[in-house]
């Protein structure tokens, strides 16, 4: 099984999900080579720790790669709460979604210009432009994830989640 996040607009009449085409990646070739519109596939029920909030509260989203899909659906759910949008990628080339998140306060990391961020850092220039007193959803790889979620709370994030894929 493989799991992926849906992209769709919570309450669409149609499921949009996001699938990064891997090289070399069996299923992710084949949605992207063979798969077309009206074709059938079997679906499991959705997996995940990001459902939509049922109050919107101050929220800063954090993810890294293809850790921005389940930072769709919380944007929309959330609307004005976000009060920054922190994606770290590769490139701007290599962003998905990033025109989603205009005219939020956003921090972009691309690695291939700066470096890939230190936690420390990336948690103090986060909570520099945001504060502490925010919801923080974070979503990209696990080795990221880890030293970013304790650094901002030690720094008195107020809550942080996060989710990993897999």
């Amino acid at each position: 099984p493989r799991h992926y996040t849906a992209t769709s607009p919570i309450g669409a009449d149609y499921l949009q999900c996001s699938i990064k085409k891997l090289e070399n990646g069996k299923l992710s070739g084949y949605v992207h080579g063979k798969l077309k519109v009206g074709d059938k596939v079997t679906l499991s029920a959705p997996v995940g720790v990001f459902p939509p909030p049922e109050e919107a509260a101050p929220s800063v989203l954090m993810s890294a790669g293809i850790g921005v899909t389940p930072m769709v659906n919380l944007s929309r759910a959330l609307g004005d709460s976000v009060k920054l949008v922190v994606h770290v990628d590769h490139s701007e080339a290599n962003h998905p979604y990033k025109d989603l998140f205009v005219g939020k306060d956003t921090l972009f990391k691309y690695t291939s210009e700066t470096g890939r961020p230190d936690a420390e850092a990336l948690a103090d220039e986060t909570i520099a432009k945001a504060g502490k007193d925010n919801d923080f959803y974070i979503c990209g790889p696990e080795q990221w994830m880890d030293p970013l979620q304790q650094a901002l709370l030690a720094k008195g994030a107020k809550k942080v989640s996060c989710t990993v894929f897999g």
